[in-house]
């Protein structure tokens, strides 16, 4: 599928600029097939379809996007035989169009198929990229490009990449971006994705960001996606304007809550924080919507309770943690 480059959005933070012009460089100046990996939400997409735009445009070529599934084949991707009108006929896809055009092609779930079909793009990964069927056979053009992404195979569902290919990509590993730059990011999904007005405040956004970092690990991975959904779900509960300050916040002790709050929302709990107007400005709010479900909402959007294939929960006791830690 050719990609429409005018809905690529742009990248967010310093840290994903200083990545796109590392791997540009490669893109620019190597006909290395590149490969993206890390964790679910660590930005290898965005930044894939970032480069494919800027390298469509600069060169004057097309950009596809394509995402593999179990149930591709070679015919329906690369280049294969066909029943067209009666015969067959050799049918060109994505792949091998690209090779054509000379186009960059970001494949995306790289590791959803099977090791068989990972093993049919070796030729074409070669310096003379090729693929063929029967008597047709597709040279690539010198500004034919890939980009795979994928994550690990401890993620349910993927497949082990094997050696043949794994030699033939330039590999680039992604993390979660810093704090900083991930509360930019979850702010601009949030804002793309919520067409209504909203009364979130951002201390709330930056509350519920420095519990997704606290919280996530390798069986729990949270990302910007999931900020940004809580902040949507909130977006669209009743306020209660006339509510008072929830007695949740004054009673036990409320200097360490506030001492929590400061933390999570400022990054900083001394003791002009704990009274400032970052922190009241999110008791307020927290006390319009009400604790309960406002615990709730973050909950449901970072999939505490769906069963996940690949995310357990270590025991009861971690589960009742991340559920309390909420607020």
């Amino acid at each position: 599928m050719e990609m429409d480059l005018h809905s690529v959005k742009p990248l967010v933070g310093a840290s994903a600029k200083a990545k796109f012009d590392e791997t540009y460089g490669m893109l620019e100046h190597t006909q290395n097939p590149l490969y993206f990996t890390g964790p679910s939400g660590s930005g290898k997409t965005a930044m894939a379809m970032a480069l494919a735009k800027h390298y469509s445009m600069e060169h004057g070529v097309p950009a596809y996007y394509l995402q593999l599934s179990p149930d591709q084949t070679k015919t329906s991707i690369i280049l294969g035989l066909r029943l067209v009108n009666g015969s067959l006929m050799p049918v060109k896809g994505t792949v091998a169009t690209a090779m054509e055009t000379g186009g960059i092609v970001v494949i995306d779930e790289a590791t959803h198929t099977t090791q068989q079909m990972l093993l049919m793009f070796n030729g074409i990964m070669d310096r003379v990229s090729v693929t063929a069927i029967g008597d047709e056979i597709v040279y690539a053009k010198d500004s034919f490009r890939l980009i795979f992404c994928a994550n690990d195979s401890a993620y349910a569902g993927n497949v082990r990449l094997p050696q043949s290919f794994a030699q033939r990509v330039s590999c680039f590993t992604f993390g979660y971006p810093t704090p900083g730059d991930e509360n930019k990011i979850a702010d601009a999904i949030f804002k793309s994705e919520y067409n209504g007005m909203s009364e979130v405040p951002h201390e709330v956004l930056r509350f519920i960001a420095s519990f997704v970092r606290e919280v996530r690990n390798p069986e729990f991975p949270l990302s910007a996606r999931n900020i940004a959904s809580a902040m949507i779900r909130l977006s669209l509960l009743p306020l209660d304007k006339s509510a008072d300050i929830d007695k949740y916040f004054t009673i036990g002790n409320p200097e360490a809550m506030r001492r929590m709050m400061a933390d999570r929302i400022i990054g900083a709990a001394d003791s002009q924080n704990l009274v400032g107007p970052q922190v009241n400005t999110f008791v307020e709010y927290v006390s319009q919507v009400g604790v309960d479900k406002f615990r709730e909402t973050v909950l449901q959007s970072v999939m505490f309770y769906l069963d996940v294939d690949g995310m357990d929960f270590a025991s009861e006791e971690t589960k009742t943690k991340i559920k309390n830690g909420v607020i």
